[in-house]
């Protein structure tokens, strides 16, 4: 029989602002939300370590990848006894909310609470990375700091994430477009879009840096509703660099007719999620249940604050 030795916790996230951007050194905001994954571990008399993921979360990743990117999580010193991992929640995979980083969070804080008390968060950064890496290649490191922390944090690729502090919660419901797509793929189409329009990119970065900055300032200040109309020239600026879709644009538009304050896509585009920015509880049902009636998927999340609601059709 095995025992239960640590357990673990993270979050899911977003980008509220300054996705592709954050790519060519702008500033971007991310944020840690309210849904989250948990990972327990129990120890193992002998034997190498195993993962289990949910059922609802086994499309992630091949077995071959999964079992490559424990390895190199756990490779890092200290080592921990041979252990059975499973991961759970209800975070969805596949949909841009850093489902990958949350469950590598997630773990490595499991782990390291049986190799030590308190529990290194650095060393869980690095485990995380780790991870990360086998799934990326290079990953930026912003998913996983958004595992780390709730709330919001203003990120600057190869720099340590700034804590934002925040004058209000912030609700939003994601919306899931259906349509699977490569970030690698996506990041190489802007990055080629830029490079060939130089001037015309320059000029985009330079807009999305300030939405960035007046982002920030209107969190600080809780001023919510004035995040709203930055949402939307995001949103405008991404679709220009190529980064939007049919659907994308079909759930901007439904959800501010259902009267969020904006919305915009939110990773990497071509597909995957979007975030609808409301003011109240009511607003949140009116844009849920207008993209259920379209078909999408949706779910209402916080940024900082829990508890998670589950996702649905």
């Amino acid at each position: 029989m095995t025992e239960v030795v640590a357990s673990g916790r993270a979050h899911g996230k977003i980008i509220l602002f300054g996705e592709h951007a954050v790519v060519h050194g702008v500033p971007a905001l991310v944020c840690g939300i309210s849904h989250q994954l948990q990972a327990h571990a129990r120890r193992l008399s002998a034997g190498p370590s195993r993962l289990q993921l949910l059922q609802r979360h086994t499309d992630v990743a091949s077995q071959e990848e999964l079992a490559r990117a424990l390895a190199a999580l756990l490779a890092l010193a200290p080592r921990p006894p041979p252990l059975q991992l499973t991961v759970s929640g209800e975070l969805p995979p596949g949909v841009g909310l850093g489902f990958s980083a949350s469950a590598a969070v997630a773990l490595a804080r499991a782990v390291e609470a049986t190799v030590g008390d308190p529990v290194d968060e650095h060393r869980v950064a690095l485990r995380a990375h780790a991870w990360e890496s086998i799934f990326h290649g290079n990953p930026s490191g912003v998913d996983v700091a958004a595992a780390m922390h709730s709330g919001c944090l203003h990120y600057v690729r190869g720099q340590q994430p700034e804590p934002v502090d925040m004058g209000a919660e912030l609700l939003l419901v994601v919306g899931q477009t259906g349509i699977r797509s490569s970030t690698r793929k996506m990041v190489a189409a802007v990055t080629a879009r830029l490079n060939d329009h130089p001037a015309d990119g320059a000029a985009r970065l330079n807009s999305i840096a300030a939405l960035v900055a007046q982002g920030r300032a209107h969190i600080e200040a809780g001023r919510v509703a004035a995040l709203g109309p930055l949402l939307v020239e995001n949103q405008r600026q991404l679709t220009a660099l190529g980064a939007s879709c049919d659907s994308i644009q079909r759930m901007c538009e439904l959800a501010t007719s259902a009267g969020a304050l904006g919305a915009k896509l939110t990773g990497a585009g071509g597909g995957g999620s979007v975030i609808a920015l409301v003011d109240d509880v009511a607003c949140a049902a009116r844009v849920k249940q207008t993209w259920q009636q379209a078909g999408f998927m949706a779910l209402t999340t916080k940024v900082g604050a829990t508890p998670a609601t589950t996702m649905t059709s």
